[in-house]
């Protein structure tokens, strides 16, 4: 009984929470090309459409860099279903590997992929780089010089000189920034991913 009473006051503030972040978005019909599922869950609790493909899925960072740095080249390529020995389904567009970690099955991912892929605004793109799967500072600094203006990238450390760099505090996990779309408290409401104002970052255009 105390389980689910604290959990409906979880649900409670974070539904606050989400409100107030919903009604100070003013920049709408987004897409967010994001390295893991940070992005989803900013479509999801800011109520949006998902007008994006890399959404319940992640990429290794050198794929991630790859990956925007040639987006409409990779975007052409069909998905390639390949073995995997994780219980998800993985996939290959072009050189690089996706990792559909919250899908049931590659078809369903792929109907996914394409359905999204349809609705990216090439108009009001923002980018979500996060320091783990294998993150080093020479993929960091690849990103760093992209010539997208709207870019971000989601740390547990300092890193100077990088001007897209932001830091959660409280969220290092070993030599990567832990899954920041965790819960940080059972009793606030709020996640990791909150450290960040992602709702500012988003009325930048």
């Amino acid at each position: 009984m105390i389980r689910k009473i604290k959990k409906l006051y979880r649900k409670i503030l974070r539904y606050n929470l989400n409100r107030n972040n919903r009604n100070r978005l003013e920049n709408r019909n987004i897409t967010i090309i994001s390295a893991n599922c940070v992005g989803g869950v900013i479509y999801h609790e800011l109520g949006l459409e998902f007008d994006s493909p890399t959404i319940n899925l992640y990429f290794e960072a050198q794929d991630y860099v790859k990956f925007v740095t040639n987006l409409k080249k990779y975007l052409t390529y069909e998905l390639v279903e390949i073995d995997s020995e994780n219980d998800y389904p993985c996939a290959l567009c072009g050189d690089i590997t996706l990792h559909m970690v919250h899908y049931n099955s590659f078809c369903e991912a792929k109907a996914k992929w394409e359905e999204r892929k349809e609705r990216i605004n090439y108009e009001n793109l923002y980018f979500i780089m996060v320091d783990r799967d294998g993150c080093k500072k020479e993929d960091v600094l690849k990103f760093n010089e992209l010539p997208y203006k709207n870019k971000v990238f989601l740390t547990y450390k300092d890193y100077s000189g990088i001007e897209c760099a932001v830091k959660i505090e409280g969220t290092e996990e070993g030599n990567q920034i832990r899954d920041i779309c965790q819960y940080k408290s059972k009793f606030t409401g709020k996640r990791w991913l909150d450290g960040f104002d992602y709702v500012e970052f988003l009325n930048k255009k």
